[in-house]
């Protein structure tokens, strides 16, 4: 194992520790307002991978279609969140879902990608433990 793996491997860590900081709730909030933080963690996390997944593909670490896939699931969740800022969990998380399954594996082997994708995946698992708006 070569001392970049290493590397790659510890800055990956280090960015899905500080998400699941992030994903941490503050305290004592309503229903909905732990759907509206959840929202914007959300939109903060999606805003971050489109930025990765534009740079890696203007460096050539990423190829052109699965970069328009990306791209294509973040403004798709944007616009969900806007649209349905109470009703957007079941949307958002089954097309993360599959997006995530037309994606080539290789794309984990880019730690900033692999980075921004484990901070999507965790804040979407934390959306599913907050109830829909009442």
């Amino acid at each position: 194992m070569n001392s970049r793996h290493l590397v790659g491997g510890y800055v990956v860590a280090v960015a899905v520790v500080l998400s699941l900081a992030a994903a941490c709730q503050p305290p004592h909030l309503t229903t909905q307002g732990k759907v509206i933080w959840t929202a914007t963690q959300i939109s903060q996390r999606v805003e971050e991978l489109q930025n990765t997944a534009i740079q890696a593909n203007l460096t050539g670490a990423l190829a052109d279609g699965p970069a328009v896939l990306i791209v294509r699931f973040t403004v798709s969740a944007q616009k969900t969140l806007q649209a349905l800022p109470e009703g957007w969990q079941a949307s958002l998380v089954m097309g993360w879902a599959e997006m995530k399954k037309l994606l080539p594996p290789v794309i984990q082997a880019s730690p900033a990608l692999a980075a921004a994708i484990g901070a999507v995946d965790v804040i979407l698992g934390t959306a599913l433990e907050v109830p829909s708006g009442e």
